[in-house]
């Protein structure tokens, strides 16, 4: 590959730019979610695993599998589709 370090900084800040407001959404629900959890901590003293999972459900942290899916690789080099990663 022939990239110019001038091209690659460029398309970085690009990429940095573009996901800037949804990286500080992101930012933000963590900070939430830690608040709250470290709230749960200092108000439930006893230890209660069902307890606490339901809270982290109720919280949005843990959530549900999702639906078993696969992809195809119908475009791929052997090497890549037949070999387990």
């Amino acid at each position: 590959m022939d990239i110019s370090a001038e091209n690659f900084f460029q398309s970085l800040s690009d990429i940095l730019s573009d996901l800037q407001d949804e990286n500080t959404q992101l930012l933000k629900k963590r900070d939430s979610l830690q608040t709250q959890i470290d709230k749960w901590h200092i108000e439930n003293n006893e230890i209660d695993p069902a307890a606490y999972k339901n809270f982290l459900k109720d919280i949005g942290y843990i959530v549900s599998e999702p639906p078993k899916f696969s992809i195809d690789v119908d475009r791929v080099d052997d090497e890549i589709a037949n070999i387990a990663g």
